[in-house]
C-alpha cells in the first residue's frame, strides 16, 4: 500500500484489532484446546510491546540475575579465600538466598509463570 493512498477500512476478513482479539479469546476458550496450543496461539498474536514485557524481559531478568548470582558467589569465595567444605556450604546457602530473593520480584512482575494460562470464563 502506498504511503499517500487514502486510508481504507479494515477488510471484513481480518476485522479491526478488537474483533481479532475477541476471536483469539473465543478460540482459546475452547475446552478441547490444550494449554500448550493456547500459549502458542497467544504468543503468536502478541504485539511487539506485549511480547517485550511478556517474554523478553522475563528471560533477560533471569539471565541477569543468574549472572549476578554467580559473580557475587565467586567474588565472596575470592575475597574470603574459601577452601574448605564449610565455606563452600555457606556459599551455596548464600546462592540459595539470592535465588529466593530474586524470585519474589519475578513472581510479583509475572504472576502467571512461564506458561500463559487461560482467562477465567
Amino acid at each position: 500500500m502506498h504511503v499517500m493512498s487514502e486510508p481504507q477500512p479494515p477488510s471484513t476478513e481480518e476485522g479491526p484489532e478488537e474483533d481479532r482479539t475477541e476471536r483469539i479469546y473465543r478460540t482459546i476458550e475452547d475446552p478441547e484446546l490444550s494449554d500448550r496450543n493456547v500459549m502458542r496461539l497467544l504468543r503468536t498474536h502478541l504485539s511487539w510491546k506485549d511480547w517485550f514485557y511478556a517474554d523478553f524481559l522475563r528471560y533477560v531478568y533471569w539471565l541477569a540475575s543468574s549472572t549476578l548470582d554467580v559473580f557475587i558467589v565467586l567474588e565472596l569465595a575470592r575475597v574470603f579465600e574459601v577452601r574448605d567444605s564449610v565455606g563452600a556450604f555457606l556459599l551455596l546457602v548464600t546462592l540459595a538466598i539470592l535465588v529466593i530473593m530474586e524470585s519474589i520480584p519475578y513472581r510479583m512482575l509475572w504472576p502467571e509463570g512461564p506458561l500463559t494460562r487461560r482467562r477465567a470464563p
